[in-house]
């Protein structure tokens, strides 16, 4: 491989990443089960994302509802616009799926008045027995 297509490549990997990431069918990159999917950099890793002269591979985490169909649509047009015709299509793994965020709205429920207890006279007051 030649330092000018080792830096085209580098290149890719990143374009590729950073096009994939902003798809809202994509909850983020995924390495693969074994990290195998990723891009090593001079002081960095573009984890999602392999390319090599022969095949590109894309990593992702699929968000919830999309579809394995719409997901896969949707990251191999992204990655043709960035790699452009001639290149072989990109070969998309969807690791996981996110689900959506739920968030829990708790209303201050009113609390009840409080009744003293038998025997234990007025609210904030210690019961007095006597002998």
């Amino acid at each position: 491989m030649t330092p000018e297509r080792a830096l085209s490549t580098d290149l890719d990997a990143a374009a590729i990443a950073a096009a994939v990431s902003v798809l809202p069918q994509v909850a983020g990159p995924h390495s693969g089960r074994y990290g195998e999917i990723a891009t090593y950099l001079p002081g960095r890793r573009i984890e999602g994302v392999r390319v090599r002269p022969e095949e590109i591979a894309v990593g992702v985490v699929a968000r919830y509802p999309a579809t394995v169909d719409e997901v896969d649509s949707a990251v191999r047009a992204a990655v043709l616009l960035v790699v452009g015709p001639g290149r072989p299509p990109p070969w998309v793994w969807i690791g996981d799926v996110a689900l959506p965020r739920t968030t829990v709205w708790l209303a201050a429920a009113p609390r009840p008045p409080e009744r003293p207890l038998p025997g234990a006279g007025t609210p904030g007051t210690a019961a007095r027995t006597t002998a």
